[in-house]
């Protein structure tokens, strides 16, 4: 599951995977499993329902254009024991277009007597097609395009292979060229194969890919329907009142959006069906801002919705939010926070992944679509007037305006011009049509007689400021003209009138009964519907299918126009990864034992030990990177030894180090040095160096290598507070100095160290600003330090800060602990100070502060 999850979070950065959600589910799940279940089948229960709940809760956050890629992947990765679960290599082969090519055509560009290894495999494959060519040449039905997917089924899948899908088809010649231009493939009988143990339902997915590439995601449906469980068969649409169901207070629900769609007046309709408070904040500015930050302290505790609109327009505020909600203290379980958004990349990540998501998808399909439309209007709108024919009005005009819409669905020959029909259009079409009703009944005229309605003029209403406004060709306003004659008219008040080929009418008054009858009712929604020609429905058919190769790429990690001769490429990256991961794995330090220990003995320790603590930071700091390194490393090379698809984490990590580069995430917790060699190094280095910091610190602190420490700044900070805790200096009246050169015979040890590892940052002299400035070269000069004391000082009883140098200027210097990290952090802004003029102090790009033997 979490593999398809992430399959998903691919397509789009709306769908972050969070384990933290898919825990949360699992916990759900179990508790939901009846306690009268015996206990060797609560496992197989739990599995079940666990996989219904996380396809209701990521199928109800997916764009209508994806759904069909997350059932596939529903079908072929989590079928469970009762399927063999379908290998990623096999699924990314299943996208792959092949394209191969024989002797001739390679010789153009392929030096044929190249005897590498190589060279005779492309050879020897180019012969084997060229054979299939010259085989496959006695049949006039079979194109190009459907002998490179002969080839590439024979040389990939088993069942097919050793020329038995050739020899198969030479003997039944017939039935496969029926197959093969049938209108429906996908549901008719494979010769030969079908019934056959061997073949399975993704086997015919696989035929249908390379045979008919038009009917892909019409054979993918099919799978669908046959692999899936009917609870699994059909993705979830929005619905809030089951989202406010399985969240809690600390929850939050986005809701994204899509045009033609108001999911604020969705939310507030619920809301106020569950007698709850609805508060909407449109963000956007500034103003907006301050009152949902007001909100989010005072709401949760009300217990009431908080609905913030527009949060693609303020995703700054939106990433703040998952740190309000862990600091929340106490919240109603009745609180909700929902956030509506269109799709947007910068949306904050780490608010995705404490969150459900809805999709307000419009619907897919005409019946679906006047089912909606009918949603839209309600039940207070067939009640508006008394006019027993007002229903049939009001089905009417929505089954035209869904129509509309539904033929908008087919490719861009469907109009010449496409369209721009909103859900306004049709409010004011009933708005209309209601004033005339109204107006009749005003003239007292009896319930029992027909409205009189002046067809001509309404259909003149609707052609040319209505519905017709939004057409600009000629040939498409013809069609309108045609179906607004044929829907707004006296004929739909007669029994026998048909909506489409085979749509039902209304039946009766009441909402529910006519919703009710329409999902039970199956209705024909081809092309020949919306009066487009039958090679309208295969072009749609072909663009569906070829929008789902890009989308199963996508989410598989392969482009549709690899070509198989990629994967010895990828073989050999492959073990280059391994044996680094390998190597490093060998190199890489023991971790560091006694961790608990060393904290027990700081804490029983006086004040004069307080360095222990800076000791045990630094063990554990290491010890964590160490275990971090060492369980990558180990998942990585698990994963391509199982031959999974490479997680993101992984696949990072796989590319650094094919790159030789440092995984940023191990930069991260340690030193930023892109150089994997370099890093390394340090990191060994630095382990010898935390490994000796205990025993110095049992002895006295002589000196200390800063570049080697995870963190210098806080060594500053532990060597001044132990210095105060041992002479009882307050915190305010001491400073740290740094001295360069030897100490001499008076100083007082017990008060400096010694650093060594230092680099100061090049600098520059600005003549016409009159100041420092960085480095004048791009790369900023890193200048190694000699040997330095870092002091603890304590000042005279009246001096302040200001008055410790008279006619003196000081100067940021930021500080390195390493030459490699010109990127990086540096450790400290050192302030500095001089009476001389800086402009002197400047040679060849570097800054060197001194002032005399006796001065800092």
């Amino acid at each position: 599951l979490l593999e398809a999850m992430y399959s998903m979070s691919l397509l789009s950065p709306m769908y972050v995977v969070s384990v933290k959600m898919f825990l949360k589910s699992m916990e759900r799940a179990w508790k939901e499993i009846p306690n009268k279940i015996a206990d060797a089948e609560k496992l197989d229960v739990f599995v079940e329902q666990l996989r219904v709940a996380m396809h209701l809760q990521v199928s109800a956050g997916l764009m209508p254009e994806h759904k069909l890629v997350w059932s596939l992947l529903l079908a072929l990765q989590t079928t469970g024991p009762r399927k063999n679960l379908i290998a990623t290599v096999e699924m990314q082969l299943l996208i792959v277009e092949p394209k191969y090519a024989n002797l001739d055509q390679i010789s153009a560009h392929v030096d044929l007597k190249d005897n590498s290894l190589h060279a005779r495999s492309e050879r020897a494959q180019a012969i084997e097609f060229g054979r299939l060519e010259e085989r496959l040449a006695q049949f006039s039905w079979i194109t190009p395009r459907l002998t490179q997917g002969i080839f590439h089924l024979q040389k990939n899948w088993d069942v097919f292979g050793e020329d038995r899908l050739v020899v198969i088809m030479s003997n039944d010649p017939q039935d496969w060229k029926a197959l093969c231009t049938a209108p429906s493939p996908e549901s008719e009988q494979i010769p030969y194969f079908e019934g056959r143990p061997t073949f399975t339902p993704y086997h015919r997915l696989v035929l249908m890919r390379f045979l008919r590439p038009d009917r892909f995601a019409a054979a993918v449906r099919q799978l669908v329907c046959q692999y899936l469980e009917p609870a699994l068969r059909h993705p979830a649409c929005m619905n809030i009142h089951e989202a406010y169901l399985k969240s809690d207070s600390q929850t939050p629900i986005i809701i994204l959006t899509c045009k033609n769609m108001n999911a604020a007046t969705l939310v507030q309709d619920v809301a106020r069906s569950k007698v709850i408070k609805c508060q909407p904040v449109a963000l956007g500015n500034n103003g907006q801002r301050e009152l949902a930050q007001k909100m989010m302290l005072s709401g949760p505790g009300r217990g009431i919705w908080l609905l913030f609109e527009n949060g693609h327009l303020d995703p700054t505020y939106l990433a703040t939010i998952p740190r309000l909600m862990e600091k929340m203290e106490f919240s109603d379980e009745h609180f909700r926070l929902y956030i509506t958004t269109i799709p947007a990349p910068n949306f904050p990540t780490n608010l995705l992944e404490i969150s459900l998501r809805q999709y307000a998808e419009p619907a897919v399909g005409l019946k679906a679509k006047v089912i909606a439309s009918l949603s839209w209007i309600g039940q207070d709108t067939l009640e508006l007037t008394s006019a027993s024919e007002w229903p049939i009005l009001v089905y009417a005009m929505s089954f035209l305006h869904s129509w509309t819409l539904a033929r908008s669905e087919f490719t861009g020959r469907s109009w010449c011009i496409q369209p721009e029909f909103h859900r306004n259009d049709l409010l004011q079409c009933i708005d209309a049509m209601k004033e005339i009703i109204q107006a009749n009944e005003s003239k007292n005229v009896s319930i029992s007689t027909r409205p009189e309605i002046p067809w001509r003029t309404v259909q003149k209403i609707f052609n040319e400021i209505i519905l017709g406004s939004a057409v600009l060709h000629s040939q498409d306003k013809a069609v309108i003209d045609t179906q607004i004659k044929r829907y707004i008219s006296s004929r739909v008040y007669n029994s026998d009138f048909r909506y489409g080929l085979d749509f039902p009418g209304p039946a009766g008054n009441d909402l529910q009964t006519v919703v009710k009858t329409l999902l039970l009712q199956s209705v024909d929604e081809s092309a020949e519907v919306f009066g487009l020609d039958s090679v309208v429905q295969i072009e749609t058919e072909q663009a569906r299918s070829d929008h789902l190769f890009v989308f199963l790429g996508t989410a598989l990690s392969v482009s549709a126009e690899t070509v198989s001769s990629e994967a010895n490429k990828l073989l050999g990256h492959e073990r280059h990864v391994v044996e680094s991961a390998k190597h490093l794995l060998k190199e890489l330090p023991d971790n560091l034992a006694s961790l608990k220990a060393a904290i027990i003995e700081a804490n029983t320790g006086s004040g004069e030990q307080v360095m222990k603590l800076f000791v045990i930071s630094e063990r554990r700091q290491m010890h964590n990177l160490l275990e971090m390194v060492r369980k990558d490393l180990l998942d990585l090379m698990q994963e391509f030894n199982d031959g999974l698809r490479l997680g993101a984490d992984n696949h990072r990590i796989a590319t650094a180090l094919m790159l030789g580069r440092t995984p940023q995430r191990w930069q991260m917790v340690s030193f930023a040095m892109p150089s994997l060699g370099t890093w390394f190094d340090h990191v060994k280095q630095s382990h010898l160096h935390v490994s000796a910091l205990e025993g110095a610190v049992r002895n006295c602190w002589e000196s200390v290598t800063i570049g080697l420490c995870y963190n210098p700044a806080a060594f500053m900070r532990f060597h001044l507070f132990q210095v105060c805790l041992k002479h009882r200096w307050p915190h305010e009246t001491v400073r740290l100095v740094l001295k360069l050169g030897a100490a001499d015979a008076s100083s007082d040890k017990s008060k400096e160290v010694v650093l060594t590892g230092l680099y100061l940052e090049g600098a520059g002299w600005d003549a016409r600003a009159n100041k420092l400035v960085s480095s004048i070269s791009t790369a900023p000069k890193l200048v190694a330090l000699p040997p330095a004391r870092l002091i603890v000082e304590q000042l005279p009883p009246s001096t302040s800060w200001g008055d410790v140098h008279d006619n003196v200027v000081a100067f940021k210097m930021p500080l390195y602990q390493s030459r490699s990290a010109r990127s990086g952090v540096a450790i400290l802004d050192a302030t500095l100070m001089t009476d001389l003029p800086p402009q002197i102090l400047v040679l060849s790009g570097c800054a060197l502060y001194c002032i005399d033997d006796t001065s800092t």
